[in-house]
């Protein structure tokens, strides 16, 4: 079986795709610090790519890091899915039509309070993306099983509001794949390992 089939299989199982938009998405207000991100990973059967962005050196905040496309939910979002899907195209230009979100992912609080909800996303293996100079300055595509068969360069242990956090450090290429983004891809690739 293919990793990705296998992924879509756990997935798809675990995660009704009603629940993609929860009813909380419904309560949130302009005052909201709440903020979605979406995981996209190539539907390359044997061989999926997950696809990360560095953010552009020149923000102020989170300067050359690696990420998710994704970002602050805004009023005119239709919920939280809506923003992960707008921002993707803000940042690498993925059209949303081109995007076959299959889970929707546990919020998470970042270290600066903003409930962050990933959503997992598979795109066409030949979409071309196109990084927005004022957010991204590279987009990198990470072979799925990098994830699954190397260990983390380190494991930091944080505690969080009074939750203690596991937070993996991988290094691709020259790229440091850490916090957020690398503790959301270790929760995707659990249940495959």
């Amino acid at each position: 079986m293919s990793l990705l089939i296998s992924l879509l299989d756990h997935y798809s199982s675990q995660h009704a795709l009603s629940e993609l938009n929860s009813p909380l998405d419904n309560k949130l207000d302009a005052g909201s610090r709440s903020a979605a991100v979406l995981i996209p990973v190539t539907n390359v059967g044997h061989a999926p790519e997950i696809i990360l962005t560095r953010r552009a050196k020149h923000l102020t905040s989170h300067a050359g890091q690696i990420s998710f496309p994704g970002g602050m939910w805004e009023p005119e979002d239709n919920g939280l899915s809506d923003t992960a899907l707008r921002e993707s195209w803000e940042e690498v230009g993925l059209v949303r039509e081109e995007v076959d979100i299959v889970a929707r992912f546990a919020a998470r609080k970042s270290r600066f309070g903003v409930q962050v909800t990933p959503f997992l996303g598979i795109i066409p293996s030949t979409v071309e993306l196109i990084p927005s100079v004022d957010e991204t300055d590279k987009i990198i595509s990470v072979p799925l099983t990098f994830f699954m068969e190397q260990e983390p360069r380190r494991i930091d242990y944080r505690e969080r509001g009074g939750q203690k956090l596991t937070m993996p450090s991988w290094h691709f290429e020259d790229q440091e794949i850490w916090g957020l983004t690398a503790m959301i891809i270790d929760e995707m690739i659990e249940p495959l390992r």
